[in-house]
């Protein structure tokens, strides 16, 4: 049980801005999503990717990073095709879908910052 104590404390995040005693907020991880994304996808190819032994909070969290990161680039698209035919005519279809994946983008940025607020949470009182 030390052991995954040990590697825990190897994987806390430390934020760049001060978050207060109980670790970062849950807006501040939703205003930084794509900096903690890229952090935990950073540390999980660290340490040997799908290889390591990492903690199971750690796997789950990484899981909901690639997550958020694939409905991220997903609207990213659909918006860069958009501004590349401003003066087509309206496609309420493809307005649809944008409007879907920024939903998707949206709900993975949330879910994945609040993983990342009670990953970090706990960690901060292993030392």
């Amino acid at each position: 049980m030390t052991e995954i104590k040990e590697r825990k404390k190897k994987f806390t995040y430390a934020p760049k801005t001060k978050v207060g005693n109980n670790g970062p907020t849950l807006e501040h991880c939703i205003e930084h999503a794509d900096d903690l994304a890229q952090w935990v996808v950073n540390k999980w190819g660290a340490s040997g990717g799908d290889a390591a032994p990492l903690p199971a909070d750690f796997k789950a969290l990484i899981e909901l990073a690639c997550r958020y990161r694939t409905a991220k680039q997903n609207a990213d698209a659909f918006r860069a095709y958009q501004t590349i035919r401003p003066n087509a005519d309206p496609d309420r279809d493809l307005d649809a879908l944008l409007e879907q994946e920024a939903a998707k983008e949206l709900a993975g940025r949330e879910v994945f910052a609040k993983a990342c607020k009670d990953f970090q949470v706990p960690n901060k009182t292993n030392g």
